[in-house]
């Protein structure tokens, strides 16, 4: 069989494969499931896209509070938003380049926009930052220091190049003593 005919071949094999993938999922995600996921994902946009090193240091036993980020949207899932409960991650800021070293700082704002500046202890710490490359081979879960005036912040420098996510793991001390 000559190289054409095989290049053929393997193309009209792979039409058939993704035909019959897409097929399967016609038949098993109903289209009110498809619907619903096309309004949540309109106006999203990806706000934190930055790059990190990588380590492997973090805390086991971990569960999810507020204050997740990564789009701009309340209603957006949990785990993928810059705002859920009232709380919203400002955009982060931090070196533009690997191996430069500078700052990576952000803030957590209030539903009136106001810096939230007390927080409630969990795991020895006031606040956890994960940083995250969406092929997750890189990885950091590090602990920045709050300014009075609410901005958090940490000696920062990518190692490696690459689209990242932050993960905010907060909680505010007035929902946890229920003043909110």
């Amino acid at each position: 069989m000559n190289t054409a005919t095989r290049l053929g071949a393997y193309g009209l094999g792979l039409a058939v494969v993704f035909g019959g993938a897409f097929a399967a999922a016609d038949a098993v995600v109903p289209q009110s499931t498809v619907t619903h996921w096309t309004q949540q994902a309109k106006g999203h946009q990806m706000n934190t896209e930055m790059s990190s090193g990588s380590s492997t240091s973090g805390h086991a036993g971990h569960t999810g509070h507020t204050g997740q980020a990564a789009s701009a949207t309340e209603a957006a899932v949990h785990g993928v938003s810059s705002a859920q409960d009232g709380y919203l991650l400002t955009p982060v800021t931090a070196p533009g380049q690997i191996d430069k070293d500078g700052t990576l700082s952000f803030r957590i704002l209030d539903a009136h926009g106001e810096p939230v500046t007390n927080y409630t202890t969990e795991h020895d710490k006031d606040l956890h930052l994960i940083v995250v490359r969406t092929d997750g081979t890189q990885f950091r879960h590090v602990h920045p220091t709050l300014a009075a005036d609410g901005v958090w912040s940490l000696p920062w420098s990518w190692n490696a190049a690459g689209t990242y996510r932050v993960y905010a793991d907060f909680i505010p001390a007035d929902i946890a003593d229920g003043t909110d």
